[in-house]
């Protein structure tokens, strides 16, 4: 958010709707803050909608819309039994997120999770 909040002044000259894109609840109170100060017309959910219209009641003016976690013809069910079936679908984060537990928990999977080695 550090990043992000230092731009805000240049989306006030837009010339065309904006898109907030929030799936982390982690400092929710920036987010919203930053959403308001630069009136975002949209803001995408990955939270059920009931629970992200609630969450940003407070963005005046914006629209919340579902933005879903899956896509349910992409998972099928395995075709080999085995005990743990771990899925996921996403990109790694640079590192002026600050959200390196996701990073490091797809590289130690990707690295040890066909061998079984502890993580």
């Amino acid at each position: 958010m550090t990043v992000l909040k230092r731009s805000a002044g240049w989306f006030h000259h837009r010339r065309a709707q904006s898109l907030c894109s929030s799936q982390r609840i982690r400092s929710a109170d920036e987010k919203i803050g930053f959403i308001r100060d630069v009136e975002c017309e949209l803001i995408c959910s990955q939270l059920p909608i009931a629970a992200a219209s609630y969450l940003y009641r407070e963005c005046d003016g914006s629209r919340v819309v579902e933005m879903p976690t899956r896509s349910p013809h992409k998972y099928f069910p395995a075709t080999i039994p085995r005990q743990v079936d771990i899925g996921f679908i996403g990109d790694i984060y640079w590192p002026f997120v600050g959200d390196r537990e996701r990073t490091d928990l797809m590289n130690g999977l990707s690295k040890h999770g066909r061998t079984g080695a502890a993580l």
